[in-house]
C-alpha cells in the first residue's frame, strides 16, 4: 500500500503544470488589477460602468476576460469595467409555437398538425455555454421529435390518444433539451387536420355506425315487445276467465 501511494504521488510531483492556465491566471490577476485602479481613479463615476440591476426573473451569467465566472442575481450586480462581461437569462416560463406540418403517418394519411411547447431556463450557465439559442433549438427539437413519434403512430391511435402522444413528445423532448439547462414543462397538439376526403369518409363512418346503433336497440326493444306479448296471450290462454274479461 504505501508502494503504491508513493508511486501515486511521484506522479502527482511529475506533472506538469500548463503554461497556458499559469499565463492566463498572471494576465487575469494583472487585468483585475489595472481594473480596479480605474474603478479607484474614477469613483464615484466608475459605478456607473460596474453596478448593473438584474430583474427578479433574469440571471447574469458573467465571463471574465473570455471565461465563464458565474451567474448572478437577481439584485445589484457588480462587475469590474473592461475585463467583466454578461449575458442576461431570463428564467421565466416562455412559450414555443410549432409550425404547422404536413406529415404522414404509420398508415400513410397524410395530416397537419401543430403544437405549443411550454418550457424554462433552470441552468443559465448552460443555456448559454451549450447551445446558441435555446429558445430555436428548443423549437427545431420539437418539430423533429414530432415528425418522428407521429409517423411512427396509425391515425385512428392519433386521434383517440391524443394526450398520451404529447406526453410522449414531451419526454422525447425534455430528454434531449435537459443538457442545455431547459426544462420542457408541457407539450399540447393544437390541432389535427385530416383531408376533406378523409374528414367526410370517416363522418360518413360515424353515421353509418350510428344507425347501426339505433336498428341494433330498436330490434331489441321489439324483440322484448313480441316476448311481453307472448308470455300475455299464454296466461290468457290457460284462463277462460281472464279471456272472458278481456
Amino acid at each position: 500500500m504505501r508502494e503504491r501511494y508513493a508511486v501515486e504521488s511521484e506522479k502527482q510531483d511529475n506533472v506538469e503544470p500548463n503554461p497556458e492556465d499559469d499565463s492566463y491566471y498572471i494576465v487575469e490577476k494583472v487585468a483585475v488589477f489595472v481594473s480596479w485602479i480605474l474603478v479607484l481613479l474614477l469613483f464615484p463615476l466608475s459605478l456607473l460602468c460596474c453596478l448593473t440591476i438584474a430583474l427578479e426573473f433574469h440571471r447574469l451569467v458573467v465571463f471574465r476576460l473570455g471565461r465563464i465566472r458565474s451567474c448572478l442575481g437577481p439584485g445589484l450586480v457588480f462587475l469590474l469595467p473592461c475585463i467583466d462581461s454578461f449575458n442576461t437569462v431570463d428564467i421565466r416560463t416562455d412559450v414555443v409555437n410549432v409550425d404547422p406540418q404536413e406529415l404522414l403517418t404509420k398508415d400513410s394519411v397524410s395530416i397537419t398538425v401543430n403544437a405549443v411547447v411550454f418550457y424554462c431556463i433552470y441552468d443559465p450557465i448552460n443555456s448559454i455555454i451549450k447551445v446558441d439559442d435555446a429558445r430555436d433549438a428548443t423549437e427545431r427539437i420539437s418539430q423533429v421529435t414530432l415528425r418522428s413519434i407521429v409517423g411512427s403512430k396509425g391515425l385512428h391511435e392519433l386521434l383517440a390518444s391524443r394526450q398520451q402522444l404529447s406526453q410522449e413528445i414531451q419526454q422525447a423532448v425534455a430528454k434531449i433539451t435537459e443538457r442545455w439547462g431547459v426544462r420542457v414543462e408541457r407539450v399540447d397538439l393544437m390541432e389535427i387536420s385530416l383531408p376533406t376526403s378523409l374528414e367526410r369518409s370517416l363522418a360518413s363512418e360515424a353515421e353509418a355506425t350510428r344507425e347501426a346503433r339505433a336498428k341494433i336497440i330498436l330490434a331489441e326493444g321489439e324483440a322484448k315487445a313480441s316476448k311481453a306479448l307472448k308470455e300475455c296471450s299464454d296466461v290468457m290462454s290457460e284462463n277462460q276467465i281472464t279471456l272472458q274479461l278481456r
